[in-house]
């Protein structure tokens, strides 16, 4: 059996992401399984990552219309 991964699109849970909670379609047998490579708050991460590179990118627009 592979190893899977699993991510966000859209909005984001943190606590989908987490796993406090348990679907019903879950293998709660296989959840001590589970690794946490971050843990905190995505729009706290997503600011971190990218308000560098966005304001960089901005401030290359000229045009005033877009």
């Amino acid at each position: 059996m592979g190893v899977t991964i699993s991510g966000m699109t859209g909005a984001g849970s943190i606590r989908h992401n987490n796993r406090s909670f348990s679907a019903a379609n879950v293998d709660r047998s296989r959840t001590e399984q589970n690794i946490v490579f971050c843990n905190e708050d995505l729009k706290q991460v997503y600011h971190m990552v990218f308000d560098e590179a966005l304001a960089a990118y901005n401030a290359k627009k000229t045009k005033t219309e877009r």
